[in-house]
């Protein structure tokens, strides 16, 4: 039996070389499964709540971390540490359509909120153009939130709409046909969770990169591969 040794800068050579052919193939790949694809390819169940021929054009977001090494520098530490994990991390997004595809937001600063997230990123106005240049749809998108985020004026201003659980003060208790709504939208929402925690099967993006401070071009260039290839690797999810 033979050992195979490598010195670890060709190691990472390999690594980077096999991690660019997946990035120049997403560059290459639409953004979302058109509106017939999503209609088409996602589970029938789907259709009693949104109609395949005139339905909505549904997306599902979430964000989730990935952990980092805390910085010495202060500012750099304020920038990335977030309150909701306690911990220095970079902030990741998901975006996941009714057919089970997945779309990963570009990284962000731990320190940015929910719905400054949505802003950074521009998610918004990118799935404008990718509606407006659809040529099974020019329907636009319904972006299935957490209550997390306040994003009604920013989807209105790219002509979409959201969908959210119904808020109530801390002191007083939802009425039935709120309760139902939110239920409801919890239904639709279950697709969310299940898509970060797809993604979130990569050893390195759910250990993050806490022994050391990483390349941060590095970190951006995994997340975006690691998303995009999972939808290839693995069987459907919702």
């Amino acid at each position: 039996m033979y050992q195979l040794i490598a010195a670890e800068k060709t190691l990472r050579g390999v690594l980077r070389r096999r991690m660019r052919q997946t990035l120049d193939a997403r560059d290459r790949w639409p953004m979302y499964a058109s509106f017939l694809e999503d209609a088409k390819f996602r589970d029938p169940i789907w259709n009693e709540h949104f109609d395949p021929v005139v339905g909505e054009r549904v997306i599902m977001h979430d964000s989730t971390n990935i952990p980092l090494a805390t910085p010495s520098n202060a500012a750099l530490q304020r920038a990335l540490y977030n309150s909701y994990y306690g911990m220095c991390c970079a902030k990741a997004g998901v975006a996941v359509q009714l057919c089970g595809y997945i779309y990963g937001l570009p990284l962000n600063t731990g320190h940015s909120d929910d719905t400054r997230f949505i802003e950074d990123t521009d998610i918004l106005k990118k799935q404008q153009q990718f509606a407006e240049n659809d040529e099974s749809s020019t329907k636009p998108f319904l972006n299935v939130f957490d209550k997390g985020y306040q994003c009604v004026s920013a989807a209105l201003e790219c002509g979409q709409f959201c969908l959210q659980p119904t808020f109530a003060e801390s002191e007083k208790q939802f009425k039935d046909n709120a309760v139902l709504y939110s239920g409801a939208v919890a239904v639709v929402r279950s697709g969310n969770e299940r898509a970060v925690n797809r993604c979130k099967m990569s050893w390195f993006l759910k250990r993050g990169a806490t022994d050391q401070m990483w390349d941060i071009d590095l970190l951006c260039d995994v997340w975006d591969a690691w998303t995009f290839q999972v939808n290839f690797m693995y069987e459907k999810f919702l």
